[in-house]
């Protein structure tokens, strides 16, 4: 049988690493998808702040009134 391929220590059963090389690597695999998952996740809630980011009250649009409730739209008494 074959040495493993990357430390040289003896493999198990027909795979081609050691058992202690196979689970490394599941390591770093599980850590790699949570570092691609968090970046993706991210990028998406960055992108919601970008469309719903704060606006200061002068440069916001006044809410439309409804032509069906005029009466509950009114501005505010200041």
């Amino acid at each position: 049988m074959e040495r493993c391929k990357k430390c040289g220590e003896e493999p198990t059963f027909s795979e081609m690493w050691c058992h202690s090389c196979q689970r490394n690597y599941q390591k770093q695999y599980a850590m790699l998808q949570d570092h691609e998952l968090n970046r993706t996740l991210t990028q998406i809630s960055y992108q919601k702040y970008l469309r719903v980011r704060w606006k200061p009250p002068e440069e916001r649009q006044p809410n439309p009134i409804s032509p069906r409730r005029p009466n509950q739209r009114k501005p505010k008494a200041k």
